[in-house]
């Protein structure tokens, strides 16, 4: 009851001798140790989950940031890939030299025309509209008797350039000197 100082006293005195005594450690480890446990715990799980959390923002960051800058590397390599395709084309299309780019679909065996520029037109008095897409070997015919295809295949093979000396080619019943 409130204002009992008697039994206010009686109490502290007993309390008093069961501490001094060890059983009040006793009664509290046995009753009430795991609530202090539990925190502990709750404190380590709160440290990891603060932890954790903080990680994967700084993960997210990191990777933002990367994402980032990939884009933008990849963004100016693009420009350069195509600046130098534009660079590439003008000099392809407008150099005096005649200049045609052969793809071959069937491991070598047939080359047909990919590419042509102005020069070769000029030359040769074709339109490369009517050219592109067909075999070289149709367009020029005996044009295999110069040893051409031979250079092409070595080409297509080997994945390196070769020049292929003055030969007099004739095809189409005409006869010219072609250096390639």
């Amino acid at each position: 009851q409130a204002g009992d100082k008697e039994l206010l006293a009686l109490l502290n005195e007993g309390l008093a001798i069961v501490k001094a005594n060890g059983t009040y450690q006793q009664l509290y480890n046995q009753w009430f140790d795991f609530m202090q446990k539990d925190q502990q715990q709750n404190k380590i799980l709160s440290v990891l989950l603060f932890s954790s959390i903080l990680l994967l923002f700084l993960l997210t960051v990191l990777s933002y940031l990367w994402k980032k800058t990939l884009t933008q590397k990849i963004s100016e390599k693009t420009k350069l890939i195509l600046d130098n395709q534009h660079i590439y084309e003008a000099f392809f299309e407008n150099t005096q030299s005649a200049n045609i780019i052969y793809q071959t679909t069937d491991n070598g065996q047939t080359f047909v025309f990919k590419k042509i520029n102005k020069a070769f037109e000029n030359i040769e008095g074709m339109n490369r509209a009517e050219l592109i897409g067909k075999a070289v070997h149709e367009v020029f015919k005996g044009a295999e008797s110069s040893g051409i295809f031979e250079y092409f295949r070595n080409v297509y093979r080997t994945d390196q350039p070769c020049d292929m000396p003055t030969t007099l080619f004739q095809y189409n019943n005409k006869e010219v000197w072609r250096k390639n």
